[in-house]
């Protein structure tokens, strides 16, 4: 496969693939154009390369810095924002970890810290409580496995596992 097809078969299946987790097509198909990237990449050229409007990058390029995924550049001699992709695995994957734990666990924890004061009067509202007490105990676990997860990164043992997988 020559390397122009290569590309764009990558850049096109981790658009495919942002959507699969939860992600928009144009942002995953942003990511994996900059994530290929061997060079600092304008907003024009990924307007010209997938064939989005300015607007749609801009936004999409903004959540990817928030997410941690890319970082703004400048280029000497160049007024442009450039931009790169986070190219560390880990890291990447540990970025995105921490968003969706603040996007997608916070807001359940609290909502079941609120559901707590349900008290169980009838059976219907019984079993409402077990739910909530359920999923209030796996939640405090998967949080004390994301965060420690998280906190591991300077951790010997893992950066020696880490250094195994890589």
């Amino acid at each position: 496969m020559e390397y122009c097809d290569a590309k764009d078969k990558f850049v096109k299946a981790w658009g495919e693939l942002a959507t699969n987790w939860g992600v928009n097509k144009t942002m995953g198909l942003i990511h994996g154009m900059l994530l290929i990237s061997d060079k600092p990449v304008c907003v024009e050229c990924i307007m010209t390369n997938l064939n989005v409007s300015k607007s749609n990058v801009v936004i999409n390029l903004k959540v990817l810095q928030d997410w941690g995924l890319i970082y703004k550049v400048s280029e000497q001699g160049e007024r442009k924002d450039y931009y790169v992709a986070e190219k560390n695995t880990w890291k990447m994957f540990l970025n995105i970890v921490e968003h969706r734990k603040k996007k997608e666990l916070e807001p359940l924890k609290s909502l079941l810290v609120e559901m707590k004061s349900v008290s169980p009067s009838c059976s219907e509202s019984q079993e409402l409580c077990n739910i909530i007490k359920e999923l209030d105990h796996f939640t405090k676990k998967v949080d004390c496995v994301l965060d420690n997860l998280v906190k591991s990164e300077s951790s010997f043992l893992l950066q020696s596992f880490i250094k195994m997988v890589r």
